[in-house]
C-alpha cells in the first residue's frame, strides 16, 4: 500500500469531535468550554481555569508553572499513578 492511502485511512479513522455534539458535554455542565475550543482569549484568562493547560507553556508568557496548590513539597512523595 502506498504511504498517502494508509495516512488517508488512518485520518478518515479518527474521530470527529467537533462534529459531536456530545462532545466537550461535560465541559459544558461544569461551566467551562470544552477543551478543543482553545481560543486567544481563554489563554489570556488561563488563570482563571487553573485546572486546564491550554497552551505549551499554560500562558502566552510560558513560564509553566502551576497554579495549583494541592501539589506541594508536602504532597509529592504521595503522587503516583491513578
Amino acid at each position: 500500500m502506498r504511504p498517502s492511502l494508509i495516512l488517508a485511512l488512518l485520518l478518515a479513522s479518527l474521530p470527529v469531535f467537533a462534529d459531536n455534539p456530545d462532545a466537550g458535554s461535560a465541559a459544558k455542565l461544569a461551566g467551562a468550554s470544552p477543551a478543543g475550543a482553545v481560543t486567544a482569549e481563554r489563554i489570556m484568562k488561563a488563570d482563571r481555569e487553573p485546572g486546564n493547560w491550554l497552551a505549551h507553556g499554560r500562558t502566552y508568557n510560558e513560564q509553566r508553572f502551576s497554579p495549583l496548590k494541592w501539589i506541594n513539597r508536602e504532597t509529592v512523595p504521595r503522587l503516583g499513578f491513578a
